[in-house]
């Protein structure tokens, strides 16, 4: 065999080597999560992540293979997001845009005030704190009820 040949058969074999990492950590992400249904983006998007940075995949495998954990029933869409983010920090923030409402990490009325009572505290006590902490704004709290365990 000549150099040439040798360093095709190289190439080949990686690929073929870089295609079963991405087979496995597709098939781990739906063994952990199952298939991607619209539901809970932000717990299935940590496992996807988590799994192919194990396995040290490209942002744009990622994008490309992302499709394969996903529902058939949402598919379509998830292929628009594709096709119109082209690195993997817009194509997670396009996700999230687009299934938030059906997120289990979302802040809700409910959710806040359950949150509120198990730290046991009253709401305008906490209220007070929040103001005096934060600008007020949800996005401020949402960031502290993540980051702050002894409130």
């Amino acid at each position: 065999m000549t150099k040439g040949m040798v360093s095709v058969v190289e190439f080949m074999l990686k690929a073929r080597d870089r295609e079963a990492l991405i087979d496995k950590a597709v098939d781990r992400t739906v063994e952990i999560a199952g298939r991607f249904s619209g539901k809970n983006i932000t717990q299935f998007l940590s496992t996807y992540r988590n799994e192919m940075q194990q396995r040290d995949v490209p942002d744009m495998r990622q994008i490309s293979s992302f499709k394969r954990v996903v529902e058939p029933g949402i598919r379509d869409r998830v292929i628009e997001i594709q096709n119109a983010q082209p690195t993997w920090a817009e194509f997670e923030k396009a996700l999230l845009a687009e299934f938030m409402l059906d997120d289990a990490s979302r802040m809700t009325r409910h959710t806040l005030i359950n949150w509120i009572e198990k730290k046991g505290k009253n709401l305008s006590c906490f209220l007070r704190r929040w103001i005096q902490k934060t600008d007020g704004s949800w996005a401020a709290f949402w960031r502290m009820k993540h980051n702050l365990t002894a409130w």
